[in-house]
Order: C-alpha cells, then structure tokens, then sequence
C-alpha cells in the first residue's frame, strides 16, 4: 500500500476517533448536567417543604402498611415479570420465572440510574437472555421491547388519566390548560404511531436512526440500525400472528394498573393521608410521568410533582413530598438488589452484544 494511502487511512481513523470522543463528552455532559439540575430541584422542593414537616408525615407509619406496601410492589414485579414471561413462552422459549424475575431486576437497576427517561436496562435483560438461554439476540431484544412497549404505554395512560382528572376538578389557567392539553395528544399519537409503525412493518426506531446523514454513521451506528430494525420485525411479527397474546399482556396490564392503585393508596396511607380514587389516580399518574422524564433515577423531578399535585389539590405540599421519597426508597431497594445480582452475574457492554449477535447472521 502507498504511503499516501496509509497517512490517508490513519487520518481517518483519527478524525473518527475525535469525533467518537465529542460525541462520548457531549453524552456525559448532558448526564452530569441532569444530575446537577435534578439534585437542585431535589434541595428546593426539601427546602419548601421543610424536613421537619417532611418527617411529621410519618409520625402515624404503620409496620402493617408498610408491610402490605413492599408485598404488594413485590406481587407488581412478579406480574411485569409474568407479563415477559408470557411473551417469551409465546414465543417459543421457556425461560424459568425466577430467572427472568433476576433479569428484570438487573435491568430495573441499569434504567434507574440512567438518564433515558427510565430505559436503558433492556440491553441487560436481553444479554441474559442470549448468554444463559441461547435465545437470538434480535429475538431477546424484541422481547423485551415488546414488554417495555406496553409498560410504557400503560405509565402514558396512568398518567393522562392523572391529569385528566387534575383538569376536571381544578380550575387552571387557560395557558396552563392548553400546554398540558397539547402535552396529553402529542404524547397519545407517538404511542399509536409507535404502535401502528410497528404493526405495519414499517419501524419506528430505525425510521428515526436513520434522520442520520450517512457521512456520519460509523460501523458500530450501521451495525446498531440493523440489529433495531432486525428487532422491529420480530416485533411486527409477534403483533401480527399473536394477537390473543397481546390481547392477554394487555389484560395483564390492567391487573397491574389495580395493583398500582393499590400500592398507591396503602402509600398515601403511610404519609399520613387519606386517599380517594381521584388522588391516587392523580398521585400515580404523575409518579408515572416523573420517571419518563430523562433525569436519572427522576431525582428532583418525582418530588416535585408530588408537591405540586398535593398543592393544586390544597392538600399539604410535604405530604406529597414525603409519599415522593416513600416511592424512591422502595426504587432504591430494588436497584440495589438489581446491582447486587449485575455484579455476581458481570455483564458486557451493548458493543458487546451487538457484536455476538454479528456472528449469528
């Protein structure tokens, strides 16, 4: 090979390099940034509410509530778990509860820390699958799509419903109503395009990924589309020729959603604050908003929504504080759990799996 050729090629290999690095400081500074403006909020609202009255909302806590309050979320986990568990048996792999009870957990963890509007652990999950299971990587991947896709779905839901209720007791300003109106649609019409996309065949993610100018798509971002849209067909596949089994995970989603009121009231209950229908659709539904927000572990955010629901409500804004770090300490439970099983397991990085699923095409 020409010397020109090799200064040409190393060059290259350089400015890729450079631009990989931009990209990799441009990701952590956004993180560290969140983190920064989350932890502020977090003081803030503390401080508005003040920890003296934050504490006082538990001087009535019951050890029964509580109790029935980590069953019940527990009972929650074994239904989501079920819910994947459905899907995959429909699939054709029998993969035994409790391991994918610990999958889930791990992948619980991963999402919680990190700043992607409560994603990021479903590379996890979809590893385990493929390195204990032997189950394809776009297959595991869709899997645990699907699972997450109906997850969401039902937070978007919840939390319309939460809203919509704030709309209709409350009188808000007319400015007010319109954002949060406006908000409500855009939100539904991404999940039916999502939904419908997929349906179709036609993607969604790989649609998106594809707003890339090809210049700047490096070997690893080509690779990541394939495996997206690879994904996106078994999908569509499942959606297409599994129709009562989604029927099913949707039911699956309901007793959920009557768990969740569940777990919401015998929370409000150990805050000190006796719960109507209303309040706990309202209280869940903007926890469930809190963590769509791209805030790792939704820090600050979760607080300050249950402050601001229990003040449009007249109800006293510490309570809604206090039933805030209520529901972080039980998320802290389980990712600490989650990272406890990530470390005895050891788990690769998503270059990693996109990598062992390239030696399966």
């Amino acid at each position: 090979m020409l010397p020109g050729h090799c200064h040409e090629r190393r060059s290259s290999r350089q400015a890729r390099l450079k631009k990989k690095g931009r990209a990799y400081m441009r990701k952590v500074f956004a993180a560290i940034a969140s983190v920064v403006i989350g932890i502020a909020l977090f003081v803030a609202v503390v401080g508005s509410a003040g920890l003296h009255n934050i504490l006082g909302s538990f001087k009535d806590f019951s050890v029964i509530y509580l109790a029935l309050f980590l069953f019940v979320s527990f009972l929650i986990a074994c239904t989501v778990t079920y819910r994947w568990w459905v899907i995959l048996k429909s699939e054709g792999f029998h993969v035994p509860f409790i391991k994918l009870a610990l999958y889930r957990t791990m992948g619980y963890a991963v999402s919680y820390v990190t700043p992607s509007a409560h994603l990021g652990g479903e590379p996890v999950m979809a590893y385990m699958l493929h390195k204990k299971h032997d189950i394809p990587t776009s297959r595991a991947f869709s899997s645990v799509l699907i699972a997450k896709s109906l997850e969401i779905a039902a937070d978007i839901l919840f939390g319309c419903i939460g809203v919509f209720l704030i709309l209709l007791r409350f009188a808000l300003p007319k400015q007010m109503i319109l954002f949060v109106i406006s908000g409500l649609a855009l939100a539904i019409i991404m999940l039916g395009l999502f939904f419908t996309r997929l349906i179709k065949g036609q993607g969604f993610f790989s649609t998106v990924m594809k707003i890339v100018p090809y210049p700047l798509r490096s070997t690893y971002f080509k690779l990541l589309i394939r495996r997206v849209r690879e994904t996106e067909l078994c999908i569509t596949s499942f959606l297409r020729n599994r129709a009562e089994c989604v029927l099913f995970a949707v039911s699956i989603s309901a007793v959920l959603w009557a768990l969740m009121g569940l777990e919401y009231m015998l929370a409000l209950r150990l805050v000190g604050f006796d719960p109507t229908l209303r309040t706990i659709f309202m209280a869940g539904g903007f926890v469930a908003i809190s963590y769509l927000v791209p805030v790792p572990a939704a820090i600050g955010v979760l607080e300050a929504g249950q402050y601001s629901i229990f003040k449009v409500i007249g109800a006293s804004p510490h309570t809604g504080v206090a039933l805030g770090l209520l529901i972080r300490a039980r998320d802290l439970l389980w990712t600490l759990l989650g990272f406890i099983l990530i470390s005895h397991y050891g788990i690769k990085s998503i270059r990693g799996i996109l990598e062992n699923g390239k030696q399966e095409s």
